[in-house]
C-alpha cells in the first residue's frame, strides 16, 4: 500500500547473512505489526521497505521490493526475513537508495532515520 497508515516500523536488524551476491536480512518488528504484515502474506509474496527521503519529488518516500522468506506457520513472531540481490548500480539513485541503505545496515537498532515495511503486495507462484 502507498498509504502510510499501512506501514510497519522496522525496529532493528537482528541478523544478516551474505550468500555470494545475495543477502538475507532479518528485521525486528513488534508482534502486533508482524501479524499485520503476515495477515495477507502468501508464499512468494513481496513486501516493500520504505524510507522517507529528501531526494524524491515532494519529499515522497522511496521504496525497494523484497521477497519475504518467512510465513505465518514457520516464522518467528516479530521477525521478518527478506531476500535481496545486489542493487543495480547503473540505475538512477532514487531507484536504488533504499536498496543500498538496507545492504549497508549493521546488525542492531535502526538509528539513521526510520525504515518501514509494507504488508505483502504481490505473489509469484
Amino acid at each position: 500500500s502507498d498509504c502510510a497508515d499501512d506501514w510497519v516500523r522496522i525496529e532493528s536488524v537482528l541478523r544478516k547473512e551474505r550468500l555470494g551476491d545475495f543477502e538475507t536480512t532479518v528485521f525486528k518488528v513488534s508482534a502486533a505489526d508482524w501479524h499485520r504484515v503476515m495477515a495477507e502474506h502468501r508464499p512468494g509474496g513481496v513486501v516493500r521497505v520504505q524510507a522517507p527521503s529528501s531526494s524524491a519529488w515532494g519529499e515522497r518516500p522511496l521504496e525497494q521490493p523484497y521477497a519475504l522468506a518467512n510465513d505465518r506457520e514457520s516464522g518467528v513472531v516479530g521477525e521478518l526475513e527478506v531476500l535481496t540481490g545486489p542493487p543495480e548500480a547503473h540505475y538512477f539513485p532514487t531507484v536504488t537508495e533504499v536498496a543500498f541503505r538496507v545492504r549497508a545496515l549493521p546488525v542492531g537498532a535502526i538509528t539513521d532515520g526510520p525504515l518501514y515495511i509494507n504488508p505483502s503486495v504481490a505473489g509469484f507462484f
